[in-house]
């Protein structure tokens, strides 16, 4: 098995559903607003943003989302953007993984943004845009520029 970072995923509303993107044209039901904001109640279950809130708002913090159409929960610090990593077994994908609250959080700040790969199994000639190498030969861990 071989796990590979695939990309990061920006979240804005604090939580990240899973889905089959068919469903999102055909099951997705427009939200009404709520009386009351803090009773969201009413649309626990339903394939929805607020259905989603709903279930991101619980206890539990996650939920299942009208007859499995999708699973949510909230993503731990809210907002931002978190990585994803897919496992191999051969050619095929076992899984799927966002990382949402890291170990050490430090850990991801050296992606090359042009493979996806930490700065130091990089395969591309990413540069360095304070020192102009490569990032295989880098010393100052900045930023990279393609």
């Amino acid at each position: 098995m071989t796990e590979k970072l695939i990309g990061h995923i920006s979240v804005d509303s604090g939580q990240m559903m899973l889905c089959d993107p068919c469903y999102i044209d055909s099951m997705w039901s427009k939200s009404e607003s709520p009386a009351d904001f803090r009773d969201l109640s009413s649309f626990e279950g339903k394939f929805n943003y607020l259905g989603a809130a709903q279930a991101t708002l619980s206890d539990k913090k996650a939920g299942i989302l009208d007859m499995s159409s999708g699973a949510v929960c909230s993503t731990g610090w809210g907002d931002g953007l978190y990585p994803v990593y897919v496992t191999y077994e051969g050619d095929r994908i076992s899984e799927m993984r966002i990382v949402f609250i890291a170990e050490d959080e430090e850990e991801d700040e050296n992606i090359c943004e042009e493979c996806n790969e930490y700065e130091d199994t990089c395969d591309c000639n990413c540069v360095c845009r304070r020192c102009n190498y490569t990032v295989r030969t880098c010393v100052c861990s900045s930023v990279f520029e393609y």
